[in-house]
């Protein structure tokens, strides 16, 4: 539950105040707050990673019935590329607090986060959500 909260609050303030902060920041020469704008409209890695393959199985059909290869390749090489990333990073640093079996449960996480960003984008709960204590 609080980690829904925590990523439906992420999403939310996201939608409703990076573009304005990005506007006000661009006019008023203010870099701190451009830059925060420009860090709320990328979405978490996950959702990132979701969407990009998303757009990649997308772009692979396109790519079949148009004969044009070139952005489906982009997108997959921003993927691997990525992905690439994230394992020279955990060979390099990781391992100390990610074991190779939970690195290898990742795909499980992914799911996981998934069902969280699901239930923002189908429906959006309004007011305050307590949790429960023993």
């Amino acid at each position: 539950g609080q980690r829904s909260r925590w990523e439906h609050g992420l999403l939310s303030v996201a939608a409703n105040h990076a573009f304005a902060l990005l506007k006000h920041g661009f006019r008023a020469m203010d870099r701190k707050v451009f830059l925060l704008g420009l860090h709320l409209i990328v979405p978490p890695l996950a959702l990132l990673v979701v969407l990009s393959a998303l757009i990649a199985a997308f772009l692979l059909a396109a790519a079949i019935s148009v004969d044009n290869w070139y952005p489906f390749a982009v997108l997959v090489t921003s993927l691997l590329a990525a992905l690439m990333g994230v394992l020279v990073n955990w060979a390099l640093e990781g391992r100390r607090w990610l074991t190779p079996q939970a690195l290898a449960a990742l795909p499980f996480y992914l799911m996981w986060k998934l069902q969280i960003y699901g239930r923002f984008f189908a429906r959006k709960r309004v007011g305050w959500v307590r949790t429960d204590r023993d």
